[in-house]
């Protein structure tokens, strides 16, 4: 469990965990902390659309229980300010073990069609799971998304509006 509120110092590049876990992390390949138009707070990330990022690596050793992607409930949400919708995948939030296309993956994401949209695979088969909100989504606006799974049913927020649901019992399981 974390939790990152993106304040801190122009161009910094430390991504504070608030959290009991304490776990801070390191934004890469040019994403860093600005403190033009956040949204709340001090400051707000601000990441190129190209290459940008912040890893968020399992936490390995923790005191407190960690959160299991194939058996938990979990609320994942986020902020964020497009500057510039392009009809491409642009990622907001991703999880992966690995490349490849049977291998574990999580995402939220703008899609192709300018639409939020959740990507799960993780059954050991090429099989991806999408489910794509209805609302079109504007740049130059923040936005607030979420994705919610509660007994094995996700559910995808855009702006507190739910979007959609995905029904997946067993399937996201990365440990990595």
């Amino acid at each position: 469990v974390a939790l990152y509120h993106m304040d801190g110092a122009d161009a910094s590049t430390t991504v504070v965990d608030s959290s009991p876990l304490a776990v801070n992390q390191t934004a890469s390949a040019g994403a860093a902390l600005t403190t033009t138009s956040p949204l709340f707070g001090t400051a707000c990330m601000n990441f190129d659309g190209t290459d940008d990022y912040v890893e968020i690596p399992q936490i390995s050793g923790a005191t407190t229980d960690k959160l299991n992607w194939n058996t938990d409930d979990f609320t994942l949400e986020l902020a964020f300010y497009p500057d510039a919708i392009n009809g491409t995948y642009q990622i907001l939030f991703g999880r992966q073990a690995s490349t490849g296309t049977t291998n574990t993956l999580f995402q939220l994401r703008i899609s192709t069609t300018n639409k939020l949209e959740m990507v799960v695979r993780g059954d050991g088969s090429a099989t991806t799971y999408t489910t794509t909100g209805t609302t079109t989504i504007t740049q130059g606006v923040w936005h607030r998304a979420a994705v919610a799974r509660a007994a094995g049913v996700f559910r995808l927020f855009l702006d507190g509006v739910l979007e959609g649901t995905l029904t997946l019992n067993s399937v996201v399981t990365t440990t990595t």
